[in-house]
């Protein structure tokens, strides 16, 4: 299967971005910078405009397979409209068209494929980090393979705090001021006023030094304006507090977006318990799809309430039992079930790589194209 895919592929975002759809899992993709030789001409969804136009004069475009790679930023409005809208723009010119996404909440449309990017990044950085290049990538931004090197998982006899939250608890009064995934990450940064915890505030100057603290990091990340990059704190951090509280990417599920980002997978692979306030089910979706377990003596019952205000009262009461529970008797809860912290980083090396190539020849099968 041929893949218009050259060293830089201007219809993608990155090479980054083309790395991880085409070439983790064994997939059996050949690689061209000839697109008319190829069948497949993988596409960014914002740039429909000014790429139609150069694909339309694509040699026998009617045959090839379009695939429309969504990026790796999910966003609460990616849901079936938008797939919808944007597929019918290119089938118009293409009789094979698939929308590429890592929302799991979409599959009810008949021509989108799931790729699960975001585990099978985690998987390669923290498992693999040897075998790659971090210093030059749109969401590694500045680091290098350090941090990415994982501590083994022992026991500790004491905590420094109870909380970690180590990602996007940062807010600017002109960015996503009306969605539940900015009143999320303003619940949490109240919260980390008024507790004593690990946490990040760019705006504020204040950053959770990554694996190694190279210097030229940290200066660059103090100069962002939103959002901390693929950058996972040091793990120092993970072994002198309990739990990581967080916001995920998606909050809002009532369209049907459920996207799982590296905001819970690198607390997992880390060695950490976590209490993320996300999309309605997001808990039940990581024990059903990827076989996570999780202790008794944190409250996930908030993760079954479709109404966002209900889930994050809900959320906040489980926030503030662990908040009331002495530290000494947190850390004796952590050690009792180390066993789980260690079978949830066991699944990043267990669970094969997601893989694209294989999703695309069980699509083709059922279009009769094989």
């Amino acid at each position: 299967m041929k893949v218009y895919l050259p060293f830089t592929n201007k219809f993608l975002a990155s090479d980054r971005h083309a790395e991880l759809l085409f070439k983790y899992g064994k997939n059996n993709f050949e690689f061209s910078s000839n697109i008319d030789e190829c069948l497949v001409i993988p596409v960014g969804p914002p740039d429909t405009d000014s790429i139609l136009p150069v694909i339309s004069q694509v040699a026998n475009i009617r045959n090839k397979v379009i695939l429309i790679c969504q990026e790796t930023h999910a966003s609460e409005g990616d849901n079936i409209d938008t797939c919808y809208r944007i597929t019918k723009r290119y089938q118009e010119i293409c009789d094979h068209v698939y929308y590429v996404t890592l929302n799991y909440g979409v599959d009810t449309f008949n021509t989108v494929v799931f790729n699960d990017y975001c585990f099978n990044r985690n998987k390669a950085y923290f498992t693999e980090y040897d075998k790659f290049d971090m210093s030059n990538r749109l969401w590694t931004s500045w680091t290098d393979k350090t941090s990415f090197r994982l501590n083994s998982i022992k026991k500790i006899d004491n905590a420094i705090k109870k909380f970690l939250i180590p990602n996007n608890c940062y807010y600017n009064t002109n960015y996503e001021i009306d969605s539940d995934r900015y009143k999320a990450r303003l619940l949490l940064k109240n919260f980390c006023s008024e507790v004593d915890c690990f946490y990040s505030l760019p705006q504020e100057g204040k950053i959770l030094e990554p694996e190694g603290g190279h210097e030229y990091l940290l200066t660059n990340l103090k100069e962002r304006t939103h959002g901390m990059g693929f950058i996972p704190v040091a793990n120092h951090y993970y072994e002198t507090s309990i739990v990581s509280a967080y916001g995920e990417t998606v909050v809002d599920s009532r369209n049907g977006t459920r996207v799982i980002s590296e905001k819970t997978f690198n607390p997992l692979v880390k060695g950490h318990f976590i209490l993320p306030i996300g999309y309605c089910g997001l808990i039940r979706d990581l024990e059903e799809i990827y076989g996570f377990i999780f202790p008794k003596w944190i409250d996930y019952s908030y993760d079954k309430f479709v109404d966002t205000e209900k889930r994050f009262s809900k959320y906040l009461e489980s926030l503030n039992k662990i908040r009331n529970t002495p530290i000494e008797e947190l850390v004796n809860l952590r050690n009792k079930d180390i066993a789980i912290l260690e079978h949830n980083r066991s699944i990043f090396y267990s669970r094969p790589y997601h893989s694209l190539y294989n999703s695309l020849l069980n699509e083709f099968s059922k279009a009769g194209m094989m």
